[in-house]
């Protein structure tokens, strides 16, 4: 994965080492994958720029920008449905692309 300070959205990676794991894989004009991290997930946040998933079937990973673990934990400390904000350094079009 990319270092989140060279990251204009957000990178992701999805980490499955056994094909069974996979439910579903597509990619024409648009890309969907599905899958099963199976059971006994945890939810780790890497050097405050990475929220790492992690189930026995496999790992997802999601690059974050400055600042937005701390609302992320935030969120989830108050019971709130965490989201993160648009980066208020873009410019108008380019938050529409997010």
């Amino acid at each position: 994965m990319a270092k989140a300070d060279t990251v204009k959205g957000h990178s992701f990676s999805i980490e499955m080492p056994s094909r069974n794991s996979i439910n579903n894989l597509s990619i024409n004009g648009g890309s969907t994958i599905e899958g099963d991290l199976g059971d006994n997930i945890s939810f780790e946040i890497i050097e405050g720029i990475m929220l790492q998933i992690s189930g026995e079937n496999g790992v997802f990973r999601l690059d974050l920008k400055e600042g937005e673990s701390d609302t992320l934990l935030r969120s989830l400390k108050k019971g709130e449905r965490p989201r993160i904000l648009p980066d208020r350094n873009l410019k108008e079009s380019e938050r529409k692309k997010q």
